[in-house]
């Protein structure tokens, strides 16, 4: 077992045996890992260009966190926000149509940055997937490279405390939880409460989707499955629940007492009581374009 002297090593090494003539790209986020990915890049002395993908429903305070940390990050920007493309898409994202991260995050990858080499802040630990994959490999999208393959939440921590590397705001004093956008039905569920919690008026913005735009296109299909308001519909989307299962839950379950079936029935009567429609919001909030 590998200590963590030795998986920095290993990364390090990694990176500057794959580096290629025209230098890396690597993808940043703003969470711990891509700082830890970028931090380690530069110990190994590597040609690389940071890239950053927004989204509308990431943490607001990722924007400036990136920054104020990270001028010297690439931003590239979508040409339609998230609320347009889910308008287009009439669904909202899932394992079956994850549809966020193709045309966000992959598909301009491979359209800007097509023949270059990627540096990625997977860890095998994340999931059977990703500790499936080798430290370097081709894909659609080009080929990733993975420095921090071996490391784990621990090791991501004691690097970015021992180091002293910046810490965004969206984490809330605990490293332990992952961030990702806001309204990302593949949380935990503790993480889902915090972000519902901390980020509402996000998650009002994908109820006002949901009452005007989603459940109105499919309403006929979405009661003959068993969501018979956009409320119901809404709960079972966070909950992860099937048709047969959310008819389950239903029949189980005091769905006033169940803490994320009441979030969303706030957010469902905030949208429906003056919430500003998401489709005419500014970009980004007041955030200004680099």
């Amino acid at each position: 077992m590998r200590t963590l002297n030795q998986k920095i090593q290993w990364a390090i090494d990694l990176m500057r045996e794959f580096e290629p003539d025209n230098g890396y790209v690597l993808a940043f986020s703003g969470g711990k890992d891509s700082v830890v990915l970028y931090h380690l890049a530069c110990l190994a002395g590597v040609k690389f260009q940071a890239v950053y993908m927004p989204i509308e429903v990431e943490p607001p305070e990722n924007y400036t966190f990136i920054k104020q940390h990270f001028p010297d990050v690439v931003w590239h920007y979508p040409a339609r926000s998230f609320w347009q493309v889910m308008l287009k898409a009439k669904r909202l994202p899932d394992h079956r149509f994850r549809w966020c991260t193709t045309h966000f995050k992959l598909r301009p990858m491979r359209r800007l940055y097509r023949n270059r080499i990627r540096l990625v802040g997977e860890r095998a630990e994340e999931s059977k997937a990703r500790a499936s994959r080798p430290a370097v490999y081709h894909t659609a999208n080009g080929i990733s490279v993975r420095p921090l393959l071996w490391f784990t939440t621990d090791d991501i921590i004691a690097v970015t405390e021992r180091e002293g590397l910046p810490v965004n705001p969206a984490y809330g004093g605990d490293l332990r939880r992952r961030m990702s956008c806001v309204t990302c039905v593949f949380q935990r569920k503790t993480t889902l409460l915090y972000s519902m919690d901390r980020w509402g008026d996000l998650f009002t913005d994908m109820a006002y989707m949901v009452v005007f735009y989603l459940y109105p296109h499919r309403a006929d299909y979405l009661k003959a499955r068993g969501y018979l308001t956009p409320t119901e519909y809404m709960s079972a989307y966070y909950l992860k629940l099937t048709p047969p299962r959310w008819a389950r839950f239903k029949a189980t379950h005091d769905l006033d007492a169940d803490p994320i079936v009441l979030r969303v029935r706030q957010f469902i009567r905030r949208a429906q009581n003056g919430h500003q429609n998401p489709l005419e919001k500014p970009r980004f909030g007041n955030l200004q374009r680099l």
